[in-house]
């Protein structure tokens, strides 16, 4: 068996974005329900192999024009990588994560705390958020902030993605499709299961969920280095989402 990787692992050190060949998000509600299933049905003290990552490493000729990222990708020993297949399970889970991250922040008891002194297993949100979601240029006094995870620029749900599932600060010219739909489905899926779990079950069984997430799913990451081989990938390989469409393969073929 290959190394596996955690998600902690796989967010450390390297940023993800969804090229523009690539559909967009296609989960619905049965997918959202058999993976927060999967999860809270994972003991605490077992493993849980999630399937293969597909990443293409890029060069730093493809990542010049990536104005709010070089400051990591060059001072900060951060790599870029093109998500080739598991982008559905890799979005999953950052819309979960910021979902919780939120849930903890809109306790009462945190109603007048900061980031940095709010906690999940002893880690501050703030760490957190610094390790999963975004990362603050320190000499920017907080405006300049790095996505770990999203679209490419020119990706159609890049704006939405950002301003209205993840809650940056300043809206862009948000476009709606059929895939930011499904985007915001899945935001508000997460807030309401996780408000019910709260609920039922109590703060313990959030803290489980946040260890048996970041450190109890396990992927194999499998990295391409042809570029046809990229196109073939993501043709192929398309685990627990739906079948391509001819307008999708064609659009593919043609890139």
């Amino acid at each position: 068996m290959k190394e596996l990787f955690s998600l902690q692992d796989l967010f450390n050190q390297r940023l993800f974005r969804i090229p523009d060949y690539q559909r967009g998000y296609s989960w619905t509600e049965q997918q959202l329900t058999e993976f927060w299933e999967d999860i809270i049905n994972l003991p605490l003290d077992r493993d849980h192999y999630t399937g293969m990552i597909s990443l293409r490493k890029l060069k730093r000729e493809e990542t010049k024009d990536w104005t709010e990222e070089l400051w990591l990708l060059n001072n900060w020993g951060y790599d870029a990588y093109h998500v080739v297949d598991g982008q559905q399970r890799l979005t999953t889970f950052i819309i979960l994560m910021n979902e919780v991250i939120k849930f903890y922040k809109n306790l009462p008891e945190n109603s007048e705390k900061g980031y940095e002194n709010i906690f999940i297993n002893s880690l501050p949100l703030s760490e957190i958020m610094k390790s999963y979601l975004c990362i603050v240029k320190p000499d920017s006094e907080g405006q300049l902030k790095t996505y770990k995870f999203g679209y490419e620029v020119d990706n159609p749900s890049y704006e939405f993605f950002k301003y209205r599932i993840l809650e940056a600060d300043t809206p862009g010219d948000i476009q709606e499709t059929f895939y930011t739909l499904n985007l915001e489905k899945a935001k508000d899926f997460f807030a309401n299961i996780l408000q019910e779990t709260y609920e039922q079950y109590g703060i313990g069984e959030i803290e489980k969920l946040f260890i048996k997430l970041t450190q109890r799913l396990k992927f194999n990451i499998y990295n391409i280095d042809d570029d046809f081989n990229v196109f073939i990938a993501f043709e192929t390989m398309n685990n627990r989402g739906k079948r391509l469409s001819n307008l999708e393969l064609l659009k593919n073929r043609l890139i």
